[in-house]
């Protein structure tokens, strides 16, 4: 604030109260005080009655009238007495808030929660955190929005790499099944999941080459059942795509 050719600066607290000012050598000269709803309790230090006077910026950082006692909140006007705001809201915001009872209510200040909330423009409160610290506010809201951004390419990797699996899946399955002998080496080289027994040819005509598992169910190398009086295989993940990746039809 430039007030007769001299500079000063305000004072914040982490609600955004202006709760003081200081001059340009950083000597506070001005220190207010007000109560929960924002009425001045005091002005003190050695330019409070000129300076701190004159400083038309207060509680919450809203612009002060010295002669009604009102605060202007870009829209309506705030009365720290009542702690109401002293003019309706625009009905149109009963459209967008329906949480709680006294969202209905269109003169209600800060949902009544002003220890906890701000209403940066008379139309809407919010809840106070670390976006409501001026300076430190737009660092950390930079923050989030970068946060959320990588958050959401992270997603997006993820999802891709989903899809390229699944035609990687997709075309495994069209491609010429790996023989059973290849696999059978996997086994014996324990390169194969654990669940998988053995692999064999077929032994006579009709036959398909086909897996063992286990617990003893068998699988043929185009996903139908090798015997079904040994039960249904139900092999587990890692041991599909195994499979998979040789061109084994496994679902």
């Amino acid at each position: 604030m430039n007030l007769n050719g001299s500079e000063y600066y305000y004072i914040r607290n982490a609600q955004g109260d202006i709760i003081g000012l200081i001059d340009n050598t950083g000597t506070q000269v001005v220190s207010y005080t007000y109560d929960t709803w924002g009425k001045i309790i005091s002005t003190t230090g050695i330019l409070g009655s000129t300076v701190g006077a004159k400083n038309p910026y207060r509680y919450r950082g809203y612009r002060y009238d010295t002669e009604t006692g009102l605060y202007y909140l870009q829209s309506r006007y705030y009365n720290p007495d009542w702690g109401r705001v002293i003019n309706a809201d625009d009905t149109d915001q009963l459209n967008n808030t329906n949480e709680d009872l006294l969202d209905y209510s269109m003169f209600a200040y800060c949902n009544n929660n002003p220890v906890n909330k701000i209403d940066s423009d008379g139309r809407f409160a919010f809840a106070l955190g670390i976006y409501a610290i001026p300076g430190i506010g737009e660092v950390a809201l930079g923050i989030t929005v970068s946060g959320m951004a990588l958050y959401g390419a992270y997603r997006a990797g993820t999802w891709v790499r989903h899809k390229i699996n699944s035609y990687s899946i997709k075309y495994s399955k069209t491609k010429e099944p790996a023989s059973s002998g290849s696999l059978q080496k996997e086994v014996e080289k324990w390169q194969a999941p654990r669940e998988v027994d053995r692999v064999d040819k077929p032994h006579v005509s009709g036959q398909k080459p086909h897996v063992h598992f286990k617990d003893g169910t068998f699988l043929n190398n185009d996903g139908t059942i090798h015997d079904a009086h040994k039960g249904t295989p139900k092999p587990n993940n890692k041991t599909k795509k195994w499979l998979n990746k040789k061109g084994w039809q496994v679902r």
